[in-house]
Order: C-alpha cells, then structure tokens, then sequence
C-alpha cells in the first residue's frame, strides 16, 4: 500500500522524468495567451507578466484580432500532420494549457485570465455548495438527473465567480459559438453581455469572419470556438482517419483565412488541452455500491482523469487503502491541501469557491489510465467507457498546445 508521502514522491518523480508536466508560470501557457489576447483588444483590466507580455510580442499588434479555440488540437495533433500542412509552419511557441486539461477548466481561463484556481470551474463534473450537488457544469444541469441549475436556483455568477475580460475590451468583439452551444447559459457567461452568433459549419464561420473584419471601421476582437476535432477523438481515437479529416479540415480553413483576411489582422489559433488514447485496460469503474463508494459522502466529481473525492467522517484510511490496493501505479492520491500547495491548479491564493468544490482528495493519474464512476443511489445502465480518448490529466499529450500566429 502507499503512503500520502510516497504517493507526493511518486507525483515529484513523473515530473521530473518528463511523463507529467507541472503546471507553471514559468512555462509560456493558456493564462498567458488570455492575458495577452485581452491586453491586445484594449483591456485596461489585464495584469500582464513576463509570459503574456512575450506572448503579445509574438502576435503583435493589430486592427483585427481573431482568436480560435480548436478544442482538442493538441500539440501531438499539430506535430502529426503532413509536411504539406499549413499551421505547423504558422507555430509561434508551445503552451501549456491549465490544469485540469478539460474544456470547462480552460476556456473559463482563456475567458477570464485566471487559473483555475482563482475561477474555481475545476472539472467537467462540479459540485456546487449551493445545490449540494454534482452538477455537469457546461450544461447547466445537475448530473443524477440533467434537472436544470438555473430551474434549481443556480446563478450563472454564483456557478462562474470570476467576470471574463472580453466586456472590458475597447475592441468590438464577437463570439462565434456553434449553433446548438450558442443558446447556453454558459456561452451567455463567456460573452458578458457582448455579442454572441451561432453558426452550422466551421466553413460558414470562417465566412462571418471575414465578413466581419473587412467591412468593420473599428478594431474588431472575434473568438471563435470549433469543437469537432475534440468529439472526434474522444470517439474513435487520436490517430483515427476521421480525426485527421478532421485536423485537415481546420488547415484548410486557416489557410484560407489567411488569404482572404485585409491587413492589420492577425489570426491566433490555439487549443484547450490535447487527448491522450485510453486502452479497455486502462478504464476503470468505481460503482455505487462498492467498497470505495461506501466511504464518500457524495458522488465523485471532477473528471476521468483527475477525480474528486469527500469522505465520510473517519473513512480516509480505509478509503487510501483500498484505493492504492486498486489503483497503486495508475493513479496517486493527494489531500486537497497538497494539490493546492503543489499549485496544480494554478498560482495564487485559492478563491472561497475554489475548496469546498474539490472536497478531501485528489485523485490524479499517472498517464491514460482513467476513473469514471457511478451516481450515488441511483440506477444507471452499467460501467461502459466508450470513448477511445480522454483528457483532465497532466501527461504532455494533454498538457501541450500549440500558439499559432497567421
């Protein structure tokens, strides 16, 4: 069995070898690119350090910026593509994205410029003190039975604490968000008031960008999200021909953007995490009903990969031994004290919303191995892991993204 001190020596050890990377500042990452894309865009509110500051250099200025989000486009993805591909040869610097490498965790930091830390959206699934709940938090629903946050008494500022920046650029900006996303609560906290446009397809998108920019007399700021390459691995894998479709489909239209796009524009593509294959062997299932479970308070949160845990009173050493008899080698476990103290989740002070969301332990693992679990008293269909990829983990191939500057 291990010990909570070899579990923080193993964890030390994954970093120091290269098989985890340990979220830094020191490290150009996706905080970075936030604060500079909004210092860019005229936001007086942007506390802008060595790596923002670098980082706007790179781009540089500009009458029109255009910032897409290709959710998933990991570095592994970019360094996989043809020669004959047109954003390798566009890649300005390597960033780390946050940890968790999840959407939810990230796009609210490249929306406000914060750690996670500091915004407190730490997971796709996050309980919520004030439901006292496991919530699936992009969609605004609680996970036991989808019921609505907002039918539930929830506030967007409540589930959000932390405002993002785009409101406070003097850039006139627009969010371009897939048609079926665009309606949420969650694109409505991202835009902050600002416009917010759906659209079909990413070639329609593109269209609307141009668009925009060429008949725009004032400094435009538009973001763009496209979520295909992310749905596609998670479904049939990294390196699977519809995900290279897939990649190939956003070169094309980049490509195309950058001869169609008027002068003083710049065009800044990047990703929120990249995903890691997961073999059957590396899936696992904790059910409602067995050993571990019997030691929790509430469900499990937090994602595949990084998962959290609340404990009954008096279980943590019955629950540590029976994890470790399960997991030693595919997964360490940390207090949430450790995790915060290590700086996993980014650099600063945690906010009040930042603990009480996270619970007693942190569950973080090791490379693809991954963790999805029951709902707590209530029936679901059985422990069925389809996706062939996965991401909320630490490993390089989720951790590394590419800055692209056309």
């Amino acid at each position: 069995m291990s010990s909570p001190e070899s579990d923080s020596h193993r964890l030390q050890a994954a970093f120091d070898d290269g098989d985890l990377i340990h979220p830094s500042a020191d490290a150009l990452n996706l905080v970075d690119l936030a604060r500079a894309a909004a210092w860019l865009a005229g936001s007086g509110d942007v506390t802008m350090t060595a790596g923002s500051r670098r980082i706007a250099k790179l781009i540089g200025p500009s009458q029109h910026l255009v910032l897409v989000l290709a959710d998933g486009f990991g570095m592994d993805l970019l360094e996989a593509m043809d020669r004959d591909s047109f954003a390798p040869h566009h890649l300005a610097a390597e960033l780390q994205t946050v940890f968790p490498s999840t959407t939810s965790a990230a796009v609210t930091s490249l929306a406000t410029a914060e750690w996670p830390v500091t915004h407190a959206v730490l997971g796709w699934f996050l309980y919520l003190p004030e439901v006292d709940a496991v919530t699936t938090i992009l969609p605004f629903v609680r996970r036991s039975d989808e019921a609505s946050l907002t039918a539930l008494g929830v506030t967007p500022a409540q589930a959000f604490p932390v405002r993002p920046a785009i409101s406070g650029m003097r850039s006139r900006p627009l969010s371009l968000i897939p048609e079926q996303l665009a309606g949420s609560v969650y694109s409505a906290y991202l835009g902050d008031g600002t416009p917010v446009q759906g659209y079909r397809r990413l070639e329609r998108a593109v269209d609307e960008v141009v668009r925009r920019v060429t008949e725009a007399e004032d400094p435009t700021f538009t973001y763009l999200y496209w979520p295909t390459i992310d749905a596609v691995c998670h479904e049939r894998g990294t390196r699977h021909p519809q995900t290279v479709a897939a990649v190939r489909r956003l070169d094309d239209e980049l490509r195309r953007l950058s001869t169609t796009m008027p002068p003083g524009t710049r065009v800044v593509v990047t990703a929120d995490h990249g995903l890691l294959d997961t073999h059957e062997s590396q899936k696992h299932w904790i059910e409602p009903n067995d050993a571990l479970a019997s030691c929790l308070s509430r469900e499990p949160s937090g994602d595949t990969r990084v998962v959290y845990f609340s404990l009954r009173k008096g279980q943590e050493t019955r629950f540590r031994d029976e994890f470790s008899r399960r997991f030693d080698g595919r997964f360490i476990l940390l207090s949430t004290d450790e995790a915060l103290e290590l700086g996993l989740f980014g650099l600063g002070a945690p906010s009040s919303r930042t603990g009480p969301r996270l619970g007693d332990l942190v569950a973080v693992s090791l490379g693809a191995d991954i963790i999805s679990f029951g709902y707590l008293g209530v029936e679901r269909g059985g422990p069925t892991i389809p996706d062939a990829a996965h991401h909320s983990g630490l490993t390089p191939a989720e951790m590394q993204i590419p800055l692209i500057v056309i």
